[in-house]
């Protein structure tokens, strides 16, 4: 299974993401802000666990990619430079962010593209 989900993003630029969903045979899905506290796992519909959490609500736009081939995360994202439809927060999906609830991976791409602005590495390598 594949998958694209959608948050806060309307309008025009909605649609073209949705085109380019369909013409690369990718399912999407528009989420909620009342699915935001569901992890995405469960958004996704691979965890039948149906528990909720509360967060801050957020208005940016993001993306959340799911199990799309190298080949198909390229055309995806170079269809979006195209069409002038780029979303700053994006995220592939991981193990890791999986068990996440969309507030919390909201709170930890945001922070990685403010890091990234200012030439900072938000995760400490050692």
């Amino acid at each position: 299974m594949k998958m694209v989900l959608l948050y806060n993003i309307n309008g025009k630029k909605a649609i073209d993401i949705k085109l380019i969903c369909h013409k690369l045979r990718v399912p999407f899905a528009v989420v909620s802000e009342g699915e935001y506290g569901y992890k995405l796992s469960q958004v996704l519909g691979l965890s039948s666990e149906n528990s909720c959490d509360e967060g801050e609500s957020f208005t940016e736009e993001m993306l959340y990619i799911y199990n799309l081939t190298d080949y198909e995360l390229d055309k995806f994202l170079s269809q979006l430079r195209r069409k002038k439809a780029t979303v700053s927060l994006k995220a592939a999906a991981t193990e890791t962010n999986l068990s996440y609830n969309s507030y919390e991976l909201y709170k930890e791409i945001s922070a990685e593209h403010k890091a990234m602005q200012n030439g900072e590495n938000l995760h400490n390598q050692t």
